[in-house]
């Protein structure tokens, strides 16, 4: 494996989400790497019809399909809600656009949903007058998280919505295969335990990075200061955290793992689900400890694996809070907009939605979060109209 296939894994680790607004911390992707984005077309009319579990899934498809792929290496990629955006060496383009494409055909044929995806490579947005930096951040000791800025994944992702330059880069047509192993969908929403949850997406208007290191940092500790420390306002609360047996919400994770198969397969594989959650139910209660699984620390690794908070051109936030709360925020917020220092969009829901990434269940488990009834996509909308003002 090359050096420069190692160069998200040999960067320095940062512990502290809020240095990372400072630009220093930051280093540019390779240019010769891929950008790969996808994203759900009309998800808000997809959400609207009840469909917010099969965005997320069909988010976190795209990325475990790719890391089954790259595996062990390590790439920077982040979770958006209704789409994913990863960077990645340009000697895997075959497999991740077969990936690609068959993700696309299962969303249309398991979910009804088109499924937008492409890859652009680095030099054109560089050449665009883009470009893409990372850091890596330390969520927990089994979870590493890729902070992104420079322009350039906005740009791709604008690149892709465009009918006549996008089609260049968008997958349509070719092999397709996928390896979804290790998606999973089993939780049940999980409650605000102070009665909301807000999903908030905050972009700076300034685009001079160091002008924008200052509004991003003023956000962050403004947020700290009305809703607490990160474990103060953490969208999932052990207590909260339950397994689902709902039929239609576990056939999510059965479409997408069984995607092809019969009506026999799909029933077994659901069924596996319901004893799986069963035993993993009692396993957690009686906090029994095996060879190679902690089953009484599970719940409290997945609280530590989540990604409720991310930057990728922007900030990405599900935060658990009350109405006062939010209302002395969006007054702060408000306040900011108006001044011309960002944009940004605020949704408001009962509780968090979990799709997971299970590699290994002694900590090696990630847990992508949105708001209820798709937080992120949602908050989009007020982002998108305050951007076109």
């Amino acid at each position: 494996m090359s050096d420069t296939n190692l160069f998200f894994q040999n960067l320095p680790l940062y512990q502290d989400f809020a240095q990372l607004t400072n630009p220093a911390c930051f280093n540019e992707i390779p240019s010769d790497w891929l950008i790969v984005v996808s994203d759900i077309e009309s998800s808000t009319k997809a959400i609207a019809t009840g469909k917010y579990k099969q965005v997320n899934a069909l988010g976190a498809s795209v990325i475990i399909a790719i890391l089954n792929i790259v595996k062990p290496l390590q790439i920077p990629y982040v979770f958006g809600g209704d789409g994913a955006s990863l960077c990645v060496p340009p000697e895997f383009e075959t497999s991740i656009r077969s990936a690609l494409l068959a993700t696309k055909q299962l969303a249309k044929k398991e979910f009804d949903l088109n499924l937008r995806v492409g890859i652009v490579p680095l030099q054109l947005v560089i050449q665009q007058g883009f470009c893409i930096k990372v850091a890596r951040y330390s969520v927990s000791p089994y979870y590493t998280q890729a902070v992104l800025m420079g322009g350039g994944i906005t740009y791709v992702e604008s690149l892709l919505k465009d009918k006549l330059q996008g089609a260049l880069y968008r997958i349509e047509s070719g092999e397709a295969q996928a390896d979804f192993s290790g998606l999973e969908c089993r939780w049940n929403t999980v409650p605000s335990r102070y009665g909301e949850t807000i999903s908030l997406l905050v972009k700076s208007k300034n685009t001079n990075e160091l002008d924008a290191q200052i509004i991003y940092s003023d956000l962050l500790q403004k947020i700290s200061e009305i809703y607490g420390s990160e474990k103060d306002c953490h969208p999932i609360h052990i207590a909260n955290l339950k397994l689902t047996y709902n039929q239609k919400k576990l056939s999510v994770e059965t479409f997408i793992r069984n995607t092809g198969t019969g009506f026999k397969q799909r029933l077994k594989y659901r069924l596996k689900l319901v004893i799986q959650n069963i035993i993993g139910q009692v396993l957690m209660g009686f906090k029994v400890k095996q060879k190679e699984v902690d089953w009484g620390q599970y719940q409290t690794n997945l609280i530590e694996n989540t990604d409720c908070r991310k930057f990728d051109d922007m900030l990405r936030m599900i935060i658990a809070g009350n109405e006062q709360q939010r209302l002395e925020f969006t007054q702060y917020l408000d306040k900011q907009h108006h001044a011309g220092q960002l944009n940004y969009g605020l949704h408001v829901s009962k509780g968090a939605l979990i799709t997971c990434m299970v590699f290994h269940r002694q900590g090696e488990h990630i847990h992508f979060v949105d708001g209820a009834e798709g937080g992120y996509c949602q908050a989009a909308l007020q982002l998108k109209a305050q951007q076109k003002k």
